[in-house]
Parts: structure tokens; C-alpha cells; sequence
């Protein structure tokens, strides 16, 4: 990010932090649909710092009126969507974000280690579950893989049942080319 000087919003606001934490500032990160904004809250109200847009300052209605806008929020939702999140939001956020590139590019190796790491951040949810044993396929794994998705076949919304089962046939099919 540094070097290049470039980078997504999120990982350029999370210089910000850093650097407001060394100063001592209360920067807060914001998860917000679509753009990841730092949050300065003052005595009277916050304002909202966009690191995307060379550090761009909003005011509240300012940044209100962006995400009804480009996100279809209504005022509540939008309020409550500028509200600061939680470490583990943020590394959720960027992981994310990461599996999505890497998911993108075909990387199946890197998006499974992607994909292993928000398992573990909710190892309760069946997307995160459905996504890594899917990945554990793509990247050569079809034991762990197969496993992974005959569990999430027994609580799968119906419209994900012959996506799954597929799956599980080509799972299948991998390991039988190991014997």
C-alpha cells in the first residue's frame, strides 16, 4: 500500500488507524456497505474520513446521504451502517475482500487459506462452511472437501441442494483417482 501508493479503501484506512492510534487520535473504522470509511467522533458530532479519496472529510449528513444513495439505504439503516466496528469485523472485512480476489483469479491455494481463516472466525455459519468445503475442492482437497459439504447437504437451503450434490460427486470422483 505504502510503496505503490495504492491499495483498497479498506487497507489504506487502516494506515490511517495506525497512524492516528501512534498520535494518539480516536480513529475508529467503519464497515460500511461498499466503502470502508474511518470515523473521527468529535464533542458535538462525527466526521467521517474517506482514505480513497486522498483523505476526503464528511460530515454526517454528508456521509448519510452518500450511502442512501449509493447503497439504497434508508437514514436508519445508513446510521446505523456508520456506527464503528469491531476489530474482528474489520479482518473479516479485508478477508473478505481477499477471498473474493482470490476467488476471482482462480488463486484456489491462497482462497483456501482465505477461506480457513474466516472459518475460524465463524466456524457456526453455514456460508462459511459451504465456501470452504467448495474451495477444499478447488484447491485438491476433496477428502476434507467431501466431508465438509455431505455436513452442510443436512441444513442447506433447497435451492443449494443439487449445487452441493454435484459437488459431492466430484469429490467423489477426485478421490477415486488417488486409489
Amino acid at each position: 500500500v505504502i510503496e505503490p501508493r495504492r491499495g483498497i479503501p479498506i487497507s489504506l484506512s487502516l494506515l490511517y488507524l495506525a497512524v492516528a492510534d501512534r498520535a494518539g487520535l480516536g480513529l475508529k473504522g467503519v464497515c460500511a456497505p461498499g466503502h470502508f470509511l474511518t470515523r473521527f467522533d468529535t464533542l458535538h458530532k462525527p466526521y467521517f474520513i474517506d482514505a480513497y479519496q486522498q483523505g476526503a472529510v464528511h460530515t454526517m449528513a454528508e456521509t448519510l446521504e452518500r450511502l442512501m444513495s449509493e447503497q439504497e439505504l434508508t437514514r436508519a439503516e445508513a446510521r446505523q451502517a456508520l456506527e464503528p466496528s469491531s476489530p474482528r469485523a474489520i479482518v473479516v472485512r479485508m478477508l473478505n475482500n481477499l477471498k473474493a480476489i482470490t476467488a476471482r483469479t482462480e488463486d484456489w491455494r491462497l482462497c483456501y487459506k482465505v477461506q480457513t481463516r474466516l472459518l475460524a472466525l465463524h466456524p457456526a455459519q453455514y456460508n462459511e462452511r459451504r465456501d470452504w468445503g467448495l474451495i477444499a475442492l478447488k484447491s485438491g482437497r476433496p477428502g476434507p472437501a467431501l466431508t465438509m459439504i455431505e455436513q452442510c447437504l443436512k441444513t442447506c437451503p433447497e435451492d443449494e441442494q443439487q449445487v452441493l450434490h454435484d459437488h459431492v460427486r466430484l469429490a467423489r470422483s477426485a478421490l477415486a483417482q488417488f486409489n
